[in-house]
């Protein structure tokens, strides 16, 4: 049976866009202009949208648009996304600055997000910092998400922790943890392979809950498309594809 208070709960941890659906949330593995709202310090100099069908329910779709600008004082961020369910609705507004300091990328991010369960409507807005640092072949990031700015307001806090390699010039690997507040750690990782300038795929793994995430990247010059699938332990598979430009 179809229940609203299910949804919001997985919807918490679903992934936003092609690149995170297949990388199960890895953010290193392949840039990506939604990045930015998971770890603000990570904005990519891009404009991207994407569609999802969440556990290949053509009722439970949601949609985004995000765009990065990298200048030389500063890096900026905006994104918007919008779920749509007769029982559940949700929309977010997401605005995200950064700013590269000696070898360290900060970043803090300020969330609106406006929910809809049958007739009750709920606003809430939270807060978000990261870090991203790089050096030779390595790259880390750190991020604490959905600080709510109201004590009202329930939404889970997240951690997430993630080391990235290049082990050649077209294969990075990139391992992470990921917390929310009354879970447990949950472990991914997740490899990129670089097979020509046309085309990469991704392939990813999450213990706690088990999901497998695979997801292809078309570049076509300045153009590229993701296509990623994410499994579940009970549902379908969610599918999602992403369309961005690089500036």
């Amino acid at each position: 049976m179809f229940s609203s208070g299910y949804i919001y709960a997985t919807y918490n941890t679903l992934p936003i866009s092609a690149a995170l659906n297949s990388a199960n949330s890895l953010l290193l593995l392949q840039d990506s202009p939604s990045n930015q709202k998971i770890c603000p310090a990570i904005i990519s100099n891009s404009v991207e949208t994407s569609y999802l069908e969440l556990y290949s329910d053509k009722d439970l779709c949601f949609y985004s648009l995000d765009i990065g600008k990298q200048f030389k004082f500063m890096n900026f961020g905006l994104g918007i996304s919008s779920l749509n369910h007769p029982i559940y609705k949700e929309n977010t507004a997401n605005f995200a600055i950064s700013k590269k300091i000696l070898m360290i990328h900060f970043g803090t991010s300020f969330s609106y997000i406006s929910t809809k369960i049958n007739s009750k409507e709920e606003k809430s807005s939270s807060l978000s910092f990261g870090i991203k640092t790089e050096q030779n072949n390595w790259a880390s990031q750190f991020s604490i998400n959905k600080i709510s700015l109201l004590k009202s307001d329930d939404k889970e806090m997240e951690i997430n922790l993630e080391n990235s390699y290049k082990i050649t010039k077209n294969t990075k690997i990139s391992v992470g943890l990921f917390k929310e507040n009354s879970f447990d750690f949950s472990f991914r990782i997740g490899l990129a392979q670089e097979f020509s300038k046309y085309l990469t795929l991704i392939s990813s793994y999450q213990y706690l809950p088990d999901r497998f995430g695979m997801g292809m990247t078309f570049h076509l010059q300045k153009i590229y498309i993701i296509y990623g699938i994410r499994t579940h332990q009970e549902l379908d598979l969610t599918h999602a594809l992403s369309i961005g430009y690089n500036f």
